[in-house]
């Protein structure tokens, strides 16, 4: 599809707030969203289905908006509220609820409508919600906590980025400044340290993706590390393959190659791997670290410069004795009742082994003393001191060069006065700015679309990562414009939007099946039901903690930060053994090595 077709494409169009539907039914709904759905139910002579029992819708709204599910007391409560046998006195409206539904006649039905609103309030108040909602995210940022590939060092202080993640959904950090921060934090003004920080942590987002570090060709490792910060922003904000124009011009969207390099000019100009600080081959790139707190990054400079090599040679000579200590103690031991031979001796070396604990304690003791005097840091993407357009790789080969393209933007979705990239910058902080723009017609409805999924289990736009001409057409595309315009209009809040969402009718419903239904939209495009979900993985395991009592609800830095670990492919498996009870969140997510449990329910 070329450019100017593309600009007549649905999600590339303007987004445009329609007035809301005239119903048959206006009694049903309780938002203006609800009007949207009963519209295109009717026009398919269908019904919507009754609304669930309250049990049932309780639990459904601990799970959509904790991960957790409600106590015993807490549904006992909320069925008495909710049939009426105490009294709960009406919510008062808050400004965004206003002018959003139709009166409720009813005092019965206000009355719920309140114990819901109440409820909600509640749940997005609680810090459960960003660990939940914050999962949602860490997901599409490919959080993890090892680099993966075929050497597999750990991400030390990837924990912060997860935390800041978490942090960001509960203080309701508005959707704008959080993609600003991750793409460009480094480059954003500040006023305290902190914020700083902060700022410095969000850019773990364009870090954390599987890098092969033992790639001999520096140049190909480059472009490779470009291809998957550029894929990643693409499916994650733009609801765009952008990686299927590397090689070429995109074979279906309005994506030329040239675009795809004017994007990567923007990251091939920032620094996200440096010369490395030592590993087991001297061809590995290691990634860029910021230091964090007053003078951080001297701070940081200083240190390594002086204690580099010691700092490494102690975690070199810890990480040897450990696997020294592994090796000799899965070694098997003679038994009582084995039979001895003349001239054997014991199978487990006992004078090599106290050695090797020693060695491992002398050498932890001083890599303690070291990373006690290193400065915080967190990994974080910089400027590159060499900023420059880049030049088109024809077939995708790095050797292989064509035309300098100019850094910027998809020109399928340019608009009049976006910014553009100074000559001495990166242009990180632009690209931030222009897919945060009102004007970009896609980073909304994006992201709607994928809160829709979250709470429905299918979105408006059921390939909630290609929104493309190859993707699914939006079954409710007024709708889709409406909450766009809703989010934007609301100061690019979550909060907001899952309060408006989880308050309505058409989430209320139940998922009892309807056969007549069924005959005329077998697969609920309409929205007849509410659909049925399975939990995942993370909340069967955090629910069973919960109810045996075991659930530690603190919140977790690095679980194996304390770890003798160097590359976990090459025999530091072993160390890991993770016996903690925190949220599944905050358990470390290892590439190449699976928790079972998450594995078994995938």
């Amino acid at each position: 599809m070329d450019i100017e077709s593309g600009r007549q494409f649905w999600s590339f169009q303007p987004i445009v707030d329609l007035p809301t539907p005239l119903v048959n039914d206006p009694e049903w709904g309780v938002r203006e969203l609800d009007r949207f759905v009963l519209a295109k139910l009717e026009s398919a002579t269908l019904v919507p289905n009754s609304d669930n029992d309250a049990a049932r819708f309780l639990r459904r709204l601990y799970y959509d908006l904790t991960g957790l599910p409600p106590t015993s007391d807490e549904v006992r409560a909320f069925v008495e509220l909710w049939n009426g046998n105490s009294s709960l006195p009406d919510a008062i409206p808050t400004p965004e609820d206003q002018g959003d539904r139709p009166l409720l006649n009813d005092r019965g039905d206000r009355a719920r409508q309140s114990l819901i609103e109440r409820t909600v309030d509640r749940l997005l108040a609680t810090r459960q919600f960003g660990e939940k909602w914050g999962r949602h995210w860490l997901d599409l940022a490919r959080y993890a906590d090892s680099n993966g590939s075929s050497f597999n060092p750990p991400y030390p202080n990837a924990w912060r980025y997860r935390n800041w993640v978490i942090e960001a959904h509960n203080r309701d950090l508005p959707f704008d400044q959080f993609i600003a921060k991750q793409i460009a934090g480094d480059l954003l003004p500040y006023e305290t340290q902190q914020e700083r920080d902060e700022n410095l942590i969000a850019t773990g987002y364009l870090m954390l993706g599987s890098k092969v570090l033992g790639q001999f060709d520096k140049e190909l490792l480059t472009m490779d590390v470009v291809d998957e910060q550029i894929d990643t922003l693409g499916k994650s904000l733009l609801g765009l393959t952008l990686g299927c124009a590397r090689c070429h011009d995109h074979k279906f969207d309005p994506v030329p190659q040239r675009d795809y390099y004017a994007l990567a000019g923007i990251f091939t100009s920032t620094v996200t791997l440096q010369d490395r600080l030592g590993g087991p081959k001297e061809d590995e790139s290691d990634w860029s670290r910021r230091g964090l707190g007053p003078g951080g990054d001297e701070k940081l400079q200083a240190f390594l410069s002086e204690y580099r090599y010691e700092w490494v040679k102690a975690g070199q000579k810890r990480y040897e004795a450990h696997k020294k200590i592994a090796t000799l103690e899965r070694q098997p031991k003679r038994e009582p009742s084995d039979l001895s031979s003349s001239g054997a001796g014991p199978s487990q070396d006992d004078e090599a082994l106290a050695k090797a604990r020693q060695d491992f304690a002398h050498y932890s003791a001083r890599l303690a003393e070291l990373e006690a005097m290193m400065p915080p840091y967190a990994e974080a993407v910089a400027e590159s001191q060499d900023v420059a357009d880049t030049q088109i790789r024809i077939r995708g080969i790095p050797s292989s060069k064509g035309d300098t393209v100019p850094r910027g933007f998809l020109q399928v979705v340019a608009y009049d006065g976006q910014p553009e990239a100074p000559a001495e910058q990166s242009g990180r902080l632009q690209l931030a700015q222009w897919i945060a723009s009102p004007n970009n017609p896609l980073t909304a409805r994006v992201y709607v679309n994928r809160v829709w999924k979250h709470l429905f289990g299918q979105g408006i736009v059921r390939s909630v990562d290609n929104f493309g001409p190859r993707g699914d057409a939006p079954s409710h595309p007024e709708l889709l414009d409406h909450l766009a315009t809703r989010f934007a209009s609301n100061g690019w809040r979550l909060k907001p939007l899952v309060r408006e969402i989880v308050t309505s009718r058409a989430y209320r419903m139940s998922t009892a099946f309807d056969e007549q239904a069924a005959r005329v939209d077998p697969e609920n495009h309409l929205l007849w039901r509410q659909n049925k979900r399975r939990l995942e993985p993370e909340e069967i395991r955090d629910t069973l903690l919960q109810l045996s009592g075991e659930l530690n609800r603190s919140q977790a830095e690095s679980l194996i930060g304390h770890l003798p670990l160097k590359d976990i492919n090459g025999g530091d498996a072993a160390a890991i053994d993770i016996r903690d009870n925190r949220r599944t969140v905050y358990q470390p997510i290892i590439r190449t090595m699976e928790v079972d449990v998450l594995q078994i329910f995938d």
